[in-house]
């Protein structure tokens, strides 16, 4: 368990980037304009952009479905809903690109049956999947703001760096996997959670990355998130009273997400926000409608699913030497 104090430091960057933000707003934006925003607030795009939120988890357990499928372990798609929420909020609380939340995950699937290779081999697939979806949204995204807009300065560093993270997450994923070294340079080593993810890797197969097919659905639902995650940004836009397509709520979630994803800051604070609201004021949303609908986004994609995601992933922490029988193989077609 990580020392109170390194806790603090993993969260010190974005704090100070929140702060740096907040008196950017006070310079630039018309707080008065808020409160007539929000009374304008139409409750039925609210309630759509939630119901949305809770078909994404679905999709999501699906993709993860497809993902243990390819492992040998075909299972219905409800039961996995709390990993994928317990999955979510070790992700967001811990910048270490997503290696904690896969490793509770895994702990998850370890204690329905799984052993700790074959929980790897679908967490392996349900990973590259997902890096598959976000360099395909990003591409998508791309082409839409060159052909609407062209390239500022700032997406230029943004997408660049992105890139280069697409490229060498999947391909240190699958190095680890195949090669897992025996020991990690000293640096590497202090990331939390990498070397415990090595250990797993050791003991993972290699059959279920030769399952294309199941790898590209994992992908497509992977891909239906964001574009779920961007459905639910167009319709708070809307939902102020402000005129908003879904190709330009697509592109500004997918900016953000990158901006947020490229920083390594817990859960992108800071990051995503000013990559997303920037991108929706470019492609020509006003600003305050535009802070508005970022910060009931993050309510609904952020701090709603925090409850119980961090009670479920307690409880799987918690829960470690209880583990239901080992379930039968089934070898994917």
């Amino acid at each position: 368990m990580p020392k109170p104090r390194s806790s603090l430091l993993r969260w010190l960057p974005a704090i100070l980037v929140l702060l740096l933000m907040g008196f950017l707003a006070s310079r630039f934006v018309e707080w008065s304009r808020f409160p007539e925003l929000l009374e304008r607030a139409r409750p039925a795009w609210l309630l759509a952009a939630l119901g949305l939120q809770g078909l994404k988890y679905f999709v999501a357990a699906g993709a993860l479905q497809r993902s243990m499928t390819a492992a040998g372990f075909p299972v219905p798609v409800p039961p996995l809903v709390p990993v994928i929420l317990a999955k979510l909020f070790t992700d967001q609380v811990t910048p270490a690109s997503g290696v904690g939340g896969t490793l509770v995950a895994g702990r998850a699937l370890r204690n329905r049956g799984l052993s700790r290779g074959d929980a790897t081999a679908a967490l392996v697939v349900n990973t590259l999947a997902y890096y598959a979806a976000s360099a395909t949204a990003a591409l998508v995204a791309v082409a839409i703001l060159w052909e609407r807009r062209g390239f500022h300065p700032a997406i230029t560093v943004v997408v660049s760096l992105f890139a280069i993270y697409a490229v060498g997450m999947p391909t240190l994923i699958l190095w680890a996997y195949h090669h897992p070294p025996r020991r990690l340079p000293r640096w590497l080593s202090k990331v939390p959670g990498v070397e415990e993810a090595l250990k797993w890797f050791r003991e993972a197969p290699n059959e279920p990355l030769r399952h294309r097919l199941l790898l590209g659905e994992a992908a497509l639902f992977q891909l239906a998130v964001i574009a779920l995650d961007a459905m639910t940004l167009m319709l708070l836009v809307g939902s102020l009273g402000q005129a908003m397509n879904y190709p330009a709520a697509f592109s500004a979630f997918v900016l953000g997400t990158m901006a947020g994803t490229v920083t390594l800051l817990p859960a992108g604070i800071g990051t995503f926000e000013a990559g997303t609201v920037g991108t929706l004021r470019y492609l020509g949303t006003p600003l305050e409608a535009a802070i508005a609908a970022v910060i009931l986004f993050r309510g609904f994609t952020l701090y709603l699913p925090l409850l119980p995601g961090s009670w479920i992933a307690r409880n799987t922490m918690n829960e470690e030497g209880d583990r239901a029988p080992a379930p039968e193989r089934v070898p994917p077609r």
